[in-house]
C-alpha cells in the first residue's frame, strides 16, 4: 500500500523484490526492481536482484547484463559465481544458435 501510494523508496522496492524472489515470485521481483531502478538507476542491489530473477526464469542474456551492471556499481564476491554461471549459459546458447544457422 505504501509503495502504491507513492511513498516507496527505491531501496524499499528493492527489498520487497528480494523478498518476492525468496517466495519464488521472480516476475514480481523483476517488476519491483525495475520500478526501483526508475527511481534510482545507480542502485546495484536492484540490478543484482533483478538479474537473479531473470536467471531463475532462464533469461540468461538479460540476467548477464543486469548482473554485470550490479557488479560494476557494487561488487559482491558472492554474486560473481552466479555471474560466471550465467555467462557460461549465454555462451552455450550463442554456440547452439550458431550451429543451428549453419545447418
Amino acid at each position: 500500500e505504501v509503495i502504491e501510494g507513492g511513498g516507496g523508496s527505491a531501496l524499499m522496492l528493492t527489498k520487497r523484490g528480494e523478498l518476492l524472489l525468496k517466495e519464488r515470485r521472480p516476475l514480481a521481483a523483476i517488476q519491483d526492481c525495475s520500478a526501483a531502478l526508475q527511481l534510482n538507476p545507480d542502485l546495484g542491489k536492484a540490478y543484482r536482484v533483478r538479474g537473479i530473477a531473470h536467471r531463475k526464469l532462464g533469461k540468461y542474456k538479460v540476467a548477464k547484463s543486469d548482473l554485470a551492471q550490479a557488479q560494476n556499481l557494487d561488487f559482491d564476491e558472492g554474486v560473481s559465481f552466479i555471474e560466471k554461471f550465467v555467462s557460461e549459459k549465454v555462451r552455450l546458447e550463442e554456440r547452439r544458435r550458431k550451429r543451428q544457422k549453419t545447418q
